[in-house]
């Protein structure tokens, strides 16, 4: 059968009967880099093919698959082993179908699958199962056997370590720390194995042992270690058992004492000796109590099942800090401000007391020793003293002892609840508040009205409902055994909504109307005019004044010109936070018809001759009684009783209209004002005094002004119509003048 013929053969035998083509070597080797690999390989064949098994066969290994790169080929040796990508050695026989390979200074970048061919000259055979080879720089740990021991004292303890080895020809080095006993090594196929035997004694009682692997790579590479830790425990008797404690310890406070018992297993019991009596305390390595100088005394017990010892019995030298701090006042009792008073600090202590610090409250005193001496005291020399006393072991605070200095009521005041602003009508409480050592028991409270003062309680809380624009005023007084004491006097700032004043009206001059519009609140409110139903701003053509009346009070006057039906509304809105009030004023009330009528001119021709008659025929006389003659020179110029004619209207009338029925009646009842009218050429008048307005001059402002209006104003006019009145004729006068 030829070669070719051969191969094919044993490709297709080995797809039919795969188990007799058989590979053995491991899935996965892991190697350090810079190391050898082994690979443990054998392989099988169908008996047929043993035949051919001869010195010409060699091992071949590719990386990736079966048909990948050859990297490493057995027949190749001396000069020619360098044409191997991988340096190796063939260990195993291939005509005892051992195919064991050695790989040298593997590297990371050759981790790959690697797989085997058996070729011969009548035999060549790919087999599929492959190893898988990771080279990197860590290995897994040594192992301790076993992990975790725990014998008697006086055992014979074998720790055993084994590690990995995948580089036969460099296994590495394994040491023990701590080495003690008899140490031996041997080498395994894939691993190097180091036991350790030696006795166990109570010092190994916990005690870690590590086993150190150290490898050390081809071809100069760094050295790896890798170290496993294990910890032995020895069970032992207990052994030199004592107490031990703090250097200084002070009565009354709790003292660590600390059983030092050398045992595995351990049990601590605590035990006190006062005289003759032992009383068992408790268990534990570590046992907290309180001492004194009769509880001084102690020992301690360790027990196992090995064995049982005792400590000593340790006696505690027991000092203390002071203790039993007290003061003691001289005089005893309540203080009057302005006296004296000495405090005195006791306290006992081991050693004694070496320093007494004061205090009165968180604040240290100034004054230094064991007593205090308080001299002149005063309210603030009230509250809380003690005393702290020192010595080399600590410190103890008395208690507190509180100084009750007494005085009469001081810092009397009013609070107001609620607070800020009230609504009319709303309820109010006053609170009078005191400071006053004894407390003060007794409270008056007044209200001042003008000169007038009232008494209105006698509690501490003064409950009443406040009143708009009153101006009363509250104060309390607090009183004690020692006297008593005033606060300040408080008002209140009382808010209502806003309110029209009856004396809010119009007056028409001509075809001119001028309306007041008078208004309170408190916040002060502001006011708006709505004529035929829209809001009307100051301008030329209307113009609106403003003023405050006082601290709640504003006064707007608005001015209109020509009115015609259409803007017969007018309206006064008031507005504050609170509310707002609206008025609407009559304008129907003042239409009059304008222009000359003979009638009219009549009556007001004989009127006016009368009212000048009046007046002026009983000054005529008083002049001439004097001697003074009218110069002739003076034609032309006319005096008549000098009167100061401001109100001068042409064929019009004045006419006021009163904004509330209330104010219609009374001035239907009012004292009917007399009038006086008088025909006046104004071009043929001069002033007496360089034609200054208002000093002996009849002020017009037509050229021939037809009847003119005087009216006698009272004082104290509310409101201030008749001057609002008088300004409004002047100023409709200014306008209507014609040249």
């Amino acid at each position: 059968m030829t070669g070719a013929l051969k191969v094919f053969l044993l490709l297709l035998q080995g797809s039919l009967c795969a188990v007799k083509w058989e590979i053995t070597m491991p899935q996965r080797i892991d190697g350090l880099t810079g190391s050898c690999v082994k690979v443990p390989c054998t392989f099988g064949l169908e008996s047929q093919f043993d035949v051919d098994l001869d010195g010409s066969c060699k091992a071949i290994w590719k990386r990736g698959s079966t048909g990948g790169t050859v990297v490493f080929d057995s027949s190749l040796t001396g000069d020619q082993a360098s044409r191997n990508i991988l340096q190796g050695n063939l260990t195993g026989n291939l005509l005892n179908k051992e195919c064991t390979t050695i790989f040298y200074n593997m590297q990371p970048s050759d981790s790959e699958n690697y797989y085997f061919r058996i070729q011969c000259d009548n035999l060549m055979a790919n087999y599929p199962t492959g190893v898988r080879i990771t080279t990197q720089n860590s290995l897994d740990q040594p192992t301790i056997t076993p992990s975790t021991l725990e014998v008697e004292e006086g055992a014979l303890v074998t720790l055993s370590c084994t590690a990995v080895a995948p580089c036969p020809i460099l296994p590495p080095d394994l040491t023990w720390t701590p080495r003690i006993g008899d140490i031996e090594e041997k080498q395994e196929s894939e691993s190097m194995v180091s036991v350790m035997n030696f006795t166990s004694s109570y010092l190994h009682n916990g005690q870690n042992f590590s086993c150190t692997a150290l490898y050390k790579p081809q071809a100069g590479n760094t050295d790896f270690r890798f170290e496993k830790f294990m910890t032995l425990h020895v069970l032992y008797p207990p052994k030199s058992t004592s107490v031990s404690y703090s250097a200084t310890v002070k009565e009354g406070s709790l003292v660590n004492l600390t059983c030092n018992g050398n045992a595995n297993p351990a049990a601590y019991t605590w035990y006190k000796v006062n005289g003759g009596q032992v009383t068992d305390m408790g268990s534990g390595k570590r046992f907290s109590t309180t001492v004194s100088e009769v509880d001084k005394q102690f020992y301690c017990k360790v027990s196992n099942i090995y064995g049982t010892q005792n400590s000593s019995i340790t006696q505690i030298d027991v000092q203390f800090p002071p203790k039993e701090t007290t003061i003691i006042i001289e005089p005893k009792g309540p203080l009057l401000e302005g006296s004296s008073v000495s405090l005195l600090c006791k306290s006992r202590a081991n050693p004694p007391v070496t320093n007494y610090t004061w205090y009165k409250g968180d604040e240290e005193e100034k004054e230094a020793g064991s007593s205090l001496v308080l001299n002149n005291v005063k309210p603030s020399s009230s509250g809380d003293y003690y005393c702290a006393a020192k010595n080399e072991h600590g410190d103890q605070n008395s208690t507190l002892i509180r100084l009750d200095i007494q005085y009469l009521p001081k810092n009397t005041s009013v609070s107001v609840d609620p607070s800020g602003p009230v609504q009319d009508g709303s309820s109010v409480t006053l609170t009078c508040t005191s400071i006053a050592n004894p407390a003060a028991v007794n409270f008056t409270w007044f209200r001042v009205a003008g000169r007038e003062e009232k008494v209105m309680g006698s509690e501490r809380d003064l409950t009443f409902n406040v009143t708009k624009l009153s101006e009363d005023q509250y104060y309390c007084e607090a009183l004690n055994v020692h006297g008593p004491g005033t606060s300040e006097r408080v008002s209140f700032d009382v808010t209502f909504p806003p309110e029209i004043l009856s004396s809010s009206r119009c007056i028409k001059i001509s075809s001119m109307i001028r309306c007041s519009c008078y208004s309170q609140g408190n916040p002060p409110p502001s006011l708006v005019w709505k004529l035929a139903g829209e809001p009307v701003n100051h301008s030329a053509a209307i113009p609106i004044r403003e003023e405050s009346l006082g601290n709640v009070g504003m006064k707007s006057i608005i001015t209109l010109y020509d009115l015609d039906e259409d803007t017969l509304s007018l309206v006064c809105l008031s507005i504050n936070s609170l509310g707002s009030d609206s008025f609407a004023f009559n304008m129907l009330l003042s239409k009059t018809e304008q222009g000359f009528h003979s009638l009219s001119f009549g009556i007001g021709f004989v009127v006016a001759a009368l009212g000048m008659l009046l007046v002026c025929v009983p000054l005529l006389i008083i002049y001439y009684r004097k001697g003074k003659v009218i110069s002739s020179s003076d034609k032309g110029k006319a005096e008549t009783c000098n009167p100061v004619v401001t109100n001068a209207i042409n064929s019009s009338k004045v006419d006021v209209i009163y904004a509330n029925k209330a104010f219609l009646e009374e001035r239907e009842v009012a004292e009917e004002e007399p009038l006086h009218y008088v025909n006046v050429d104004f071009d043929k008048l001069q002033a007496h005094s360089k034609g200054k307005p208002g000093e002996g001059e009849i002020r017009g402002l037509d050229s021939k002004t037809e009847y003119a209006e005087i009216r006698l104003q009272s004082r104290g006019s509310i409101g201030g119509d008749a001057e609002e009145e008088e300004n409004v004729s002047d100023t409709q006068l200014e306008q209507e003048k014609t040249p």
